[in-house]
């Protein structure tokens, strides 16, 4: 959820700093240039906009959406392989760092008693050395978690620009010998569309 409300505002705020370097572009402009050479752009529709714009914001909203709107429903498992084993990692991490935290806090509060002898931290720097890398691996478990909703995002997009390239058999390479003025014999490669 955090990444979503990230991402709109980042949207956002580049929607309204074009519109306000736009804004003082036309104070300076002349009238007649403004109308004729310049129409209002909104970047954010535009890179959502035809059929691969859409199936990206699908997966934006929705993780796997692009894949299912391309009817590709072969990469669901993997996109949701992908993303719930970023999702498990993280919970995982946190997990990990509540439990640390809390045995560092019971060290402060305790004086450097230990109230549970047997878990095996023996002191306060031990349980602050384990909470801070289990920190360190929750920070790299949220950068993992957005790459690989990108991921999702980006494959969506790429996949449906992929739908309409031409494949079909008379795109061919063809390696035959060609003759020269001199007699030599010489390979060529020919391609017909």
């Amino acid at each position: 959820m955090l990444l979503y409300i990230t991402i709109y505002c980042i949207s956002a705020f580049t929607i309204k700093a074009q519109n306000e370097v736009v804004n003082n572009t036309e104070v300076s402009q002349d009238t007649t240039l403004q109308d004729s050479a310049y129409t209002k752009r909104n970047t954010f529709k535009e890179v959502f906009s035809g059929k691969p714009g859409r199936a990206a914001l699908y997966s934006l909203i929705i993780p796997g959406g692009g894949q299912i709107y391309n009817k590709k429903w072969w990469k669901l498992p993997i996109t949701y392989a992908i993303e719930g084993g970023a999702l498990s990692w993280l919970l995982y991490n946190r997990y990990e760092y509540k439990y640390y935290d809390r045995k560092f806090q019971e060290f402060v509060n305790n004086d450097g008693f230990d109230p549970n002898p047997n878990d095996g931290i023996s002191n306060q720097a031990t349980a602050k050395s384990y909470r801070d890398q289990s920190r360190k691996k929750t920070e790299y478990a949220w950068v993992f978690m957005g790459l690989a909703h990108l991921y999702n995002v980006f494959d969506a997009y790429v996949d449906r620009h992929l739908m309409d390239f031409d494949i079909s058999e008379d795109l061919t390479i063809q390696a035959f010998p060609s003759p020269t003025p001199y007699g030599y014999a010489a390979l060529g490669l020919g391609y017909k569309f």
